[in-house]
């Protein structure tokens, strides 16, 4: 089985993405900056973690 995005999440000015990431039963999340990966195979704790350091807060997120 391939990975799979089963869902994202994008700031309204595009500059950050959350991607819902699932591959042979594991499931975890990718955040992205810009067009470049920021970290990969995160937990949700962390996701916002990093979100929140860089100013983003999780509430403005909206679905792509």
């Amino acid at each position: 089985m391939a990975e799979r995005i089963q869902g994202s999440f994008s700031t309204p000015d595009g500059l950050w993405r959350v991607e819902a990431i699932r591959d042979r039963g594991r499931h975890w999340y990718r955040l992205w900056h810009v067009n470049r990966i920021y970290q990969d195979q995160l937990v949700i704790g962390t996701v916002e973690y990093f979100l929140t350091r860089n100013g983003v807060d999780w509430a403005d997120l909206v679905e792509d």
